[in-house]
């Protein structure tokens, strides 16, 4: 739909990180959740739960497929999203997930100005521990505005606490 209405669009896989919830939601740790994103996004090591390197996380992946777009489609303008060092320019992006995914969109967003977030059935992440939502939720500094988000969900939806994160 987005690609459709003249956004540019890419679509990224990624490894999955199928011991997050079991691992984070009776954890003692409060940042559980918070260093499993941040790890599949930036690929630098924040948990100790997972291994994501650099090559395999979200960032790199997009550089990545950005660079390729750049010298392979120059007259569709992809390069307006990295700076002339490469690096990804944030504060152009729009940056969407569903379930997990918009857990790692919204951890983008708090530690990176971006300039939109669109959130679908997420994040879900739930500390069962404290019976609270992450404390990355409501603590630390936001590069983002809260403003900039977007939260989308099925009445249908089984998330108990969905409601209670946002």
């Amino acid at each position: 739909v987005a690609a459709n209405a003249g956004y540019h669009v890419i679509g990224l896989a990624y490894p999955g990180i199928n011991n997050m919830y079991p691992t984070c939601e009776h954890s003692t740790d409060p940042p559980c959740y918070e260093n499993f994103h941040r790890e599949v996004a930036e690929g630098k090591n924040y948990s100790p739960w997972i291994e994501i390197d650099t090559f395999e996380s979200i960032f790199f992946r997009l550089r990545s497929i950005l660079n390729y777009l750049r010298v392979n489609y120059p007259q569709e303008n992809w390069s307006s999203y990295l700076d002339t060092q490469g690096r990804l320019i944030q504060s152009k992006m729009i940056w969407s997930g569903h379930s997990d995914g918009a857990g790692h969109a919204a951890v983008i967003a708090k530690y990176y100005t971006v300039h939109r977030v669109v959130c679908f059935a997420g994040p879900r992440d739930f500390s069962l521990h404290y019976y609270l939502p992450p404390v990355w939720i409501h603590t630390g500094e936001w590069k983002t505005d809260k403003s900039a988000f977007y939260v989308f969900a099925h009445t249908g939806d089984d998330y108990a606490f969905q409601k209670e994160i946002w």
